[in-house]
């Protein structure tokens, strides 16, 4: 990655907002549901204040949910939801993301770490 973020570094027509890290658990080690109950009950560990859960719906149907920890204008935010059944996928399948605006990253750690 180092020699990707020097060539982004170097050329100004590039505009990197985000960087998103991902961690995937196709083991059960995670349950949707105790997710979303932990969150609106705020049952969390975390120094951030700003938790929701967004529900999507099909038709009359629920069909999914994502948890966020963080504001969406912060410096870091987590966002948890069912990828399986996002892609339509019979397994389980939770993604965890890190989301974090580039800017509040220094190029410096990204090209060393």
């Amino acid at each position: 990655f180092p020699a990707l973020f020097e060539r982004l570094a170097a050329d100004e027509t590039f505009n990197v907002s985000r960087l998103d890290i991902a961690c995937d658990d196709h083991d059960g080690v995670l349950d949707m549901d105790v997710v979303v109950d932990k969150v609106q009950k705020n049952e969390l560990n975390t120094r951030s204040t700003k938790r929701s859960v967004v529900s999507s719906w099909d038709g009359t149907q629920k069909n999914g949910a994502t948890a966020y920890i963080g504001a969406a204008s912060s410096d870091f935010r987590i966002r948890i939801y069912d990828k399986g059944l996002e892609q339509g996928i019979e397994e389980h399948w939770l993604r965890v993301e890190m989301v974090r605006p580039l800017a509040s990253w220094p190029l410096r750690f990204l090209m060393t770490n």
